[in-house]
């Protein structure tokens, strides 16, 4: 599974939605990895990119698409979450 991460910061978010600008990275995992490695990716880009003081999966807003199955973004906050993930990819 590829997927691309855009992460912004909180003097990004504070913007207007047309002018914030994300950090982009790519991240490829197997289909076979548990969530929490998934988290554990997540959480890593996150402190590379933002250098965040504290670094905690729930302190984020985190969501998913996959174009042409799923348009809308949904949360990918529980496991079952990246079950849903994993069957429409």
């Amino acid at each position: 599974i590829s997927c691309t991460i855009i992460m912004y910061s909180y003097r990004e978010m504070k913007k207007p939605k047309a002018r914030q600008e994300g950090e982009t990275v790519m991240v490829k995992l197997s289909s076979d990895e548990p969530f929490d490695t998934l988290q554990a990716q997540i959480l890593k880009v996150i402190s590379e990119a933002l250098n965040p003081k504290l670094l905690t999966y729930d302190d984020y807003k985190i969501t998913f698409t996959v174009p042409q199955h799923q348009m809308s973004p949904l949360s990918l906050k529980k496991e079952s979450e990246y079950a849903h993930l994993l069957s429409v990819c």
